[in-house]
Parts: C-alpha cells; sequence; structure tokens
C-alpha cells in the first residue's frame, strides 16, 4: 500500500567498471544526486552505494522501501543504468518502488511525470 508523500530521497550509487565519457565515481554520483536533491527540496533520509559486484546495499534499500514505514518516498540515481544490472531487474524493481509509493529520480535522464 502506497505511503503518504514524505518529500524524503534514498541515494543509490552504483561504482562502474567501464571507462567512458559519461562514467562518474561513486563519490561524484553520491554528490551530484545530493545536488540534485536539495534543488528540488527533497530531504535525503539514506544513502545506499554498492561496489562492481556487490549488490548488499541495493537489496537493503529495497527492503526498506517495502518496509511497513519506509523513511523515503523517492530513491534518487545518477543514471538508471546504474540502478540495476538489466533492463529487467530495473523494471521490476521499479514497478515494486512504485506499488509502494516509492518514485525514482534521475540525475541525468529526464523521467517521465505520473
Amino acid at each position: 500500500m502506497p505511503t503518504p508523500a514524505l518529500n524524503c530521497a534514498a541515494i543509490y550509487v552504483k561504482a562502474n567498471g567501464w571507462k567512458s565519457p559519461d562514467a562518474a565515481e561513486v563519490d561524484v554520483q553520491m554528490a551530484e544526486a545530493e545536488d540534485y536533491c536539495k534543488g528540488r527540496g527533497l530531504e535525503v533520509s539514506a544513502r545506499y552505494s554498492d561496489g562492481l559486484r556487490c549488490r548488499d546495499s541495493f537489496h537493503r534499500m529495497m527492503a526498506d522501501a517495502e518496509s511497513d514505514e519506509p523513511q523515503f518516498d523517492h530513491v534518487v540515481v545518477w543514471r538508471l543504468v546504474y540502478f540495476a544490472w538489466s533492463m529487467e531487474e530495473s523494471i521490476l524493481a521499479q514497478e515494486k518502488l512504485r506499488a509502494n509509493g516509492v518514485k525514482v529520480l534521475s540525475v541525468k535522464e529526464r523521467m517521465f511525470e505520473d
């Protein structure tokens, strides 16, 4: 059941293993996500960060979002490709979050508004 709007965000960042012009390290992702939240009046209530081969923080974030009293109603990612390991995982996770009243926002990508 969706929870009332909190106007709070969880930031999720993930290390990347490739070097490309649009790649950013975890600390850069976190700083830009914090600025993004600040610019939109979102209080950051949680921060999650994973390494290259670890998804512990992702799973903890999902569990926190699905709890009876989540502390955030937004998840901010640097880019959607950094959110999940596959398109299928991304879609399923976003559906679970949405069902719990949590909206995914991307710092670098324009998202469709509900």
